[in-house]
């Protein structure tokens, strides 16, 4: 194939996906975006941390790993290039991401435009809820150029740090 061929294939495969990535049940979601940015025939848009609270973020990065490809084994991840501010994630917020450190629902993994490593499969709802929680913890989010995947251990630890938080701050479980 000539390189003006694959050139051709690379913009077709680009006008598909985002046409399917604008869905109805996407319409709402992807309002908000002023930017489309294409790159390794990998779609992703910018999200809003002013507009949206963390669980719509989580609904960001579920959305999009369903219908992300993935390519020259390289996982769609979502990049953080301007961080929300550091009270985004608030105590009112973590009952709801405390609810779901145990899921193991699908979504893109996030990094920071400092992150060094490009992550090599997906993440789940409970690892990126953690660490959320995490960034809420060190009072900036993303607490790390990397979101990782978390042991039962630190989900037991990150519980035990919550009914003790709580208890403190006078927060219904």
């Amino acid at each position: 194939m000539s390189i003006s061929k694959q050139c051709l294939m690379s913009i077709i495969v680009a006008f598909v996906f985002v046409g399917a990535s604008f869905s109805e049940e996407n319409k709402d979601l992807y309002k908000q975006y002023d930017k489309v940015f294409y790159f390794n025939q990998l779609f992703t848009t910018a999200f809003d941390f002013n507009l949206f609270s963390p669980e719509r973020f989580l609904e960001f990065l579920k959305k999009d790993a369903y219908g992300a490809v993935v390519v020259n084994s390289v996982v769609p991840h979502y990049q953080i290039t301007d961080p929300p501010p550091d009270d985004w994630i608030k105590p009112e917020h973590i009952p709801g991401l405390i609810n779901l450190i145990n899921s193991q629902e699908p979504c893109r993994p996030v990094t920071t435009i400092q992150s060094s490593t490009i992550p090599t499969k997906l993440s789940t709802i409970g690892d990126e809820a953690m660490f959320l929680i995490e960034g809420f913890r060190e009072k900036r989010y993303p607490p790390w150029p990397n979101s990782q995947t978390y042991s039962s251990k630190e989900r037991k630890a990150m519980l035990q740090w919550w009914n003790e938080f709580s208890k403190k701050n006078d927060f219904k479980k």
